[in-house]
């Protein structure tokens, strides 16, 4: 009898314990709050976004480490991606969203549908397509503004059709897309350079369906193409305006990301650079009224 108790008390602390870790994860879900995360995912792009119930992933960087970045911060009975964003069909954004599927329901895929002949691009399409998820094109479909309750997502580039098409240089095919929660919004700018670069911070908005908005002003900018020389311009930050910037690159990188002509740009105009090289994950958290970033 003794023996039962014990087990009892033992079975009955154990569920406090499971109670209150629930709690402790579900605690975010039930906050008004949007978090965005940056994934350290060496020389690629990957980042979540958190709000209103929905789980967006922008990117997946170049194999499996991304699943190892969802698993970490989504709670383990949550397994659904509701929106999947590929900005473009370059293996360090494309190939880890391949694992994605295999491991999470992706509810629906934006994309552009633009024509790449690699493998991991091939691959992605077959399993988007046998998988019968809703897959829209930007461009194409009209998905310029979604909003949920406190979250709006906003498409700003590109400005045309591409599905099917064939582009001289798929950075400049990527799409930009901000996204805001109340007050506060992040840029996602993708791995586009000069030209598209140009024609955002010039003409913000210029044949844009959103009217009446003409600007891309945003509080974080994950900045294009892992801080490549050749983007983010002086015109393009000057039109962000961004508080905060975000750069995904990988340790000791080939490539020299990033350029040190654009750190030493951002340390001139005064903007706070974090580097998923140097600090890992990025955390950032947002109630709509100021942004807080978080130590892993």
């Amino acid at each position: 009898m003794r023996k039962k108790k014990i087990l009892i008390i033992i079975l009955a602390l154990i569920a406090i314990n499971i109670y209150f870790l629930a709690r402790a994860v579900f605690s975010f879900s039930l906050d008004d709050k949007m978090r965005v995360i940056f994934f350290d995912v060496g020389q690629g792009d990957a980042s979540l976004v958190m709000a209103d119930g929905l789980n967006i992933l922008i990117d997946g960087g170049p194999d499996k480490k991304v699943v190892e970045k969802l698993d970490k911060y989504l709670p383990f009975w949550d397994r659904e991606i509701d929106i999947m964003v590929l900005t473009h069909p370059h293996a360090d954004h494309v190939a880890g969203l391949i694992d994605v599927f295999k491991k999470y329901q992706v509810d629906e895929v934006w994309m552009t549908g633009v024509l790449h002949s690699s493998y991991e691009y091939l691959e992605f399409l077959e399993i988007a397509r046998d998988s019968g998820m809703a897959t829209r094109m930007v461009g194409r479909d009209a998905i310029n503004r979604v909003s949920a309750t406190n979250i709006k997502i906003e498409i700003l580039y590109p400005r045309e059709d591409l599905f099917e098409k064939t582009v001289d240089n798929l950075n400049n095919s990527s799409i930009v897309l901000r996204i805001s929660y109340k007050d506060k919004s992040f840029l996602f700018a993708g791995d586009i350079e000069e030209k598209a670069d140009a024609e955002l911070c010039e003409k913000p908005l210029l044949s844009h369906p959103l009217e009446g908005e003409g600007n891309i002003r945003s509080d974080v900018l994950k900045i294009a193409h892992h801080g490549s020389a050749n983007a983010s311009s002086q015109c393009f930050l000057e039109a962000v305006k961004p508080e905060i910037t975000v750069i995904s690159a990988g340790r000791d990188n080939d490539f020299g990301m990033p350029s040190l002509r654009i750190l030493n740009r951002l340390e001139r105009m005064g903007i706070g650079v974090f580097r998923t090289d140097e600090d890992g994950d990025v955390i950032m958290e947002t109630d709509g009224k100021e942004i807080k970033k978080f130590t892993p």
